[in-house]
């Protein structure tokens, strides 16, 4: 018990948090990520591809309720945003997989 604490406390100290609008600093933009999917043609992408474009990115969790009930909603805006605008991106980001 001794041992979790600080850690949580560590894990809390050097997180960062963006909120709606936050613009994303320049070294998360260019952390990589691999593709979830098992892919062998996948590339790693970063976010930093997406730059000039608004990004919808939708974190989001298999097991969560309220997430998989917004699948439909976030479906119809990307559907809407994609014919109004072509810099409006999304992303969904599945947290635990």
């Amino acid at each position: 018990m001794k041992i979790i604490i600080p850690i949580i406390l560590i894990s809390f100290a050097f997180s960062q948090e963006y909120c709606a609008g936050d613009v994303i600093s320049p070294a998360h933009q260019n952390s990589t990520f691999g593709v979830c999917y098992p892919c062998d043609t996948c590339e790693p992408w970063s976010l930093s591809q997406y730059e000039g474009d608004i990004l919808f990115l939708d974190m989001s969790a298999s097991w969560c309720a309220h997430c998989f009930s917004a699948i439909d909603f976030i479906d119809e805006l990307e559907e809407y945003w994609g014919e109004q605008n072509a810099n409006v991106k999304f992303v969904t980001a599945l947290a635990d997989i």
